[in-house]
């Protein structure tokens, strides 16, 4: 297992020798990835420190500096109320190397008030940006990442097909949303990747609300969710119709789903994913419904539940194997309600294989009402 960490440091290492300069990596997740370890630093100071030669060490708090002994590198513990800043500078002398005037640094994760701290013990330091780097790495995944990501996806699937199972006349978009999360613990799921959005009626056309004291009944509902399996992130949404769908609501279903279809189909290692937004886009303009596609098609999957490639008309990124990400049109029609279909792709040399398996034809969504269960045995 340890060899797998090695390797990916091996190489952001590799990266690194160009310019000489050591890497600080302070977003957890990122840190994580490069050495297994998970940490919850809150408001403390934390960072794993990368030499091109493969010297690494930890600043850590104090109370943390048993958690990192399982890498076998070097910790160097601060007490609170001590500067970790200072810390830092002590590490470079441990591990025998000068205290440099370059570091690379995610600007997205390292706050302006710690970078002037470090400034403040490395006078004149000058920052470059590694997360290109850390991004592109993270991005194609490895045997065992890809296994989590099916197994997360696997998860998610059984919720769907549960939840569908129990809903009931008098519960509203937060009950479903709780009675979905705890089923979640009970598959051994610490946490949700994200709060669980659950809307019905007019309040599905708000693409990112949230569930409220509602009482769901006859119409829309629509529930979008995510969880981690060993970290790995899955991400579903379906939209349900319970009673007697009208015209309106399976025409427009049909075009998100073929929307959706029309993108996976496009899957393939070397096609640009603005190419993906693309096809989304003009499926839903042959049926009228573009100008109601108000947000990106999709988004990166993997130790984050967001992360690159955002996957827009502009997006400069092209597919790549290996890489996991979602696919998921929507119209949202204010005063009517919204739709958006949600799955989960990976990337092999041939094309899309599709983890989220749960059903999303448009018979398929619609549940009796109000007795409740549309799934067959």
């Amino acid at each position: 297992m340890r060899e797998r960490f090695i390797a990916r440091r091996r190489a952001l290492a590799a990266a690194l020798r160009s310019h000489g300069a050591p890497a600080l990596i302070t977003d957890p997740v990122s840190i994580a990835y490069l050495t297994g370890i998970r940490l919850t630093p809150h408001e403390r100071f934390l960072a794993f420190v990368l030499m091109p030669d493969l010297t690494a060490f930890w600043i850590v708090p104090e109370l943390e500096a048993e958690a990192v002994r399982p890498s076998g590198i070097e910790a160097v513990a601060y007490r609170d109320g001590e500067d970790p800043f200072v810390r830092l500078v002590e590490g470079f002398s441990k591990v025998r190397v000068q205290t440099p005037r370059e570091l690379f640094v995610e600007k997205r994760a390292l706050a302006l008030e710690r970078a002037e701290a470090i400034a403040g013990v490395i006078p004149g330091v000058v920052y470059q940006d590694i997360t290109p780097t850390l991004t592109r790495l993270r991005r194609t995944k490895d045997d065992a990442e890809r296994a989590a990501h099916r197994r997360a996806a696997e998860a998610v699937d059984a919720l769907i097909r549960e939840i569908a199972a129990e809903l009931r006349p008098g519960m509203t978009e937060r009950d479903v949303a709780f009675r979905l999360e705890a089923l979640a613990r009970a598959r051994g799921v610490a946490a949700m990747s994200f709060p669980t959005i659950v809307l019905s009626g007019a309040r599905a056309a708000l693409p990112h609300g949230e569930p409220g004291d509602v009482p769901i009944g006859g119409g829309i509902l629509l529930i979008d969710l995510g969880v981690a399996v060993d970290g790995y992130h899955a991400d579903i949404t379906r939209t349900f119709f319970l009673g007697s769908p009208d015209d309106d609501f399976v025409r427009r279903y049909e075009a998100v789903l073929a929307a959706q279809q029309a993108a996976i189909d496009a899957v393939r290692p070397g096609v640009p994913y603005a190419e993906l937004d693309r096809r989304a886009r003009e499926m839903l303009e042959r049926h009228g419904w573009a100008p109601y596609f108000t947000h990106r098609l999709g988004h990166g999957l993997g130790l984050d539940v967001h992360e690159p490639p955002s996957i827009h008309g502009d997006c400069a990124d092209v597919i790549g194997v290996g890489e996991v990400f979602t696919v998921e049109p929507g119209i949202y029609l204010p005063g009517w309600g919204g739709i958006r279909i949600e799955d989960d792709v990976l990337v092999d040399v041939s094309g899309a294989v599709v983890l989220t398996r749960a059903p999303k034809a448009v018979e398929e969504m619609v549940i009796e009402w109000p007795r409740g269960n549309i799934f067959s045995e």
